[in-house]
């Protein structure tokens, strides 16, 4: 079973339901510099029929790139497919020794002296979210619609004026609060990566899920 991690606000987001949508990047894809993207080749390849390129067959989600210089198709493959279930790793920690008890930071209000583990630790028997895999493709980052914002978890107080000459409701405030709360959310993750960040602007997997409840494979 695949996993994937988030942020301690974006499992809270999770748990509210307010977070339905991730944006992943496309790993191993080479930079700009090192190809050009044909941006009318961009869309994956959604099947569920095996398809043959280049002599082998593929089959599932597929980011495909025009290398102009080589003249070929490259297809990238998404990690996470419809219909995956994941497991969410999350920032977690075990309590106790005689009876060992497992605490995750997101749902936890208290202080204590006992460390937080790295969502990277953490195994598949510790988790209590699953996720189903409902839609993957691939956009531009800065290309996400600010409904697409709402999806991702993120939430901005609107004004509470109720009142039409508003500056900050005409000028479209909220709007671009929500734009500028998911750009601030992204490079806190990812700016340090090269060509990673917002202001970089690149290809991503557009993730959508659903919670479902624990597979009885990890019950047992």
């Amino acid at each position: 079973m695949k996993s994937m991690i988030f942020s301690t606000p974006m499992v809270q987001a999770i748990l509210q339901g307010r977070k339905t949508m991730t944006r992943r990047l496309i790993n191993s894809k080479p930079t700009c510099d090192d190809m050009v993207f044909d941006e009318i080749q961009i869309n994956p390849i959604v099947t569920d029929n095996s398809r043959k390129f280049g002599g082998r067959v593929i089959k599932g989600t597929y980011a495909m790139f025009l290398d102009r210089a080589d003249i070929g198709m490259i297809p990238y493959k998404s990690r996470f497919q419809t219909g995956d279930i994941l497991y969410v790793r999350e920032t977690w920690r075990k309590v106790g020794f005689v009876m060992p008890a497992l605490e995750y930071k997101a749902s936890f209000l208290h202080e204590s002296i006992i460390p937080w583990r790295s969502p990277a630790t953490m195994p598949k028997y510790a988790a209590r979210i699953f996720l189903r895999v409902t839609d993957v493709r691939v956009e531009r980052l800065q290309g996400i619609s600010v409904g697409d914002i709402g999806k991702e978890g993120i939430w901005v107080d609107g004004c509470k004026c109720n009142m039409f000459d508003c500056e900050w409701c005409m000028t479209g405030g909220e709007f671009h609060a929500k734009y500028q709360a998911f750009e601030q959310l992204w490079d806190s993750i990812n700016a340090k990566k090269p060509g990673c960040s917002w202001g970089d602007n690149p290809y991503v997997w557009v993730i959508s899920f659903e919670r479902v409840e624990k597979p009885e494979e990890v019950t047992k």
